[in-house]
C-alpha cells in the first residue's frame, strides 16, 4: 500500500468503528460523497485490498508487445485505410481486443494515425454604424401581454445600431399600417 491508500484505510477504519460518517470520510479524503460511498462499499466487500488501486500489478496494453505487433499487422491487411477507433472496433469483432487509445498510440508511432487539429471557424464581428439612424433593426412579437382575458397584441421593438437606443410600442395587429406607423 502506498501512503494515499494507507490514509484511506485509516479513515475507513474510523467509519467502521462508527467514529465518523462516510460523508465525513469523503471530505477528509477530498473526494465526493458518491466516490466515498463507492470506496466504502469496496472496503466492506474486499477488506483492506478493496482500497488498493484495481490495476495494481496488471500489465497495460502498452506493455503487451505481442498484442501490439499482431494488432498492427492485421490492421494493415484488414483495415488499411481506417482510423484508430474504427480499426480497434473492427478488429475487436474478430477477437483481437485493444482499446481505442492504445490503437491510436500504436498507429501514431508508425505514422499511420494523424491527429487532426480542429480549428473553430473564425467569426468576424460587424462594425457598428457610426451615425444614428443609419441602421435600425425592428421586430414584432405577438403575445397576450396584458393577461389571458385580454386579446393578443403585437409589441414592435426597434433598436438603433449606432446608439443602442430602444423604442417599443404596442399595436393591435402585425400589419403593414402598424409597421409603417412604427
Amino acid at each position: 500500500m502506498n501512503r494515499r491508500e494507507r490514509r484511506r484505510l485509516e479513515i475507513f477504519s474510523r467509519v467502521k468503528q462508527g467514529i465518523i460518517s462516510v460523508a465525513e470520510a469523503g471530505r477528509f479524503l477530498a473526494v465526493s460523497e458518491r466516490q466515498a460511498r463507492r470506496m466504502w462499499k469496496r472496503y466492506k466487500q474486499h477488506g483492506d485490498g478493496g482500497l488498493v488501486h484495481g490495476l495494481r500489478g496488471k500489465k497495460s496494453n502498452a506493455c503487451k508487445e505481442a498484442l501490439r505487433k499482431t494488432f498492427l499487422s492485421r490492421s494493415l491487411v484488414e483495415c488499411p485505410n481506417y482510423g484508430p477507433a474504427h480499426t480497434a472496433g473492427t478488429l475487436a469483432e474478430t477477437g483481437l481486443v485493444a482499446s481505442r487509445i492504445s490503437a491510436w498510440r500504436w498507429m501514431k508511432a508508425e505514422g499511420r494515425a494523424v491527429s487532426v487539429r480542429r480549428v473553430s471557424a473564425h467569426r468576424i464581428r460587424r462594425e457598428r454604424r457610426r451615425h444614428v439612424g443609419s441602421l435600425v433593426q425592428m421586430d414584432g412579437s405577438t403575445h397576450r401581454w396584458f393577461g389571458a382575458e385580454r386579446p393578443a397584441c403585437v409589441l414592435f421593438v426597434m433598436i438603433d445600431d449606432a446608439s443602442s437606443r430602444v423604442w417599443a410600442r404596442f399595436y393591435g395587429a402585425e400589419d403593414r399600417r402598424s409597421i409603417f406607423e412604427t
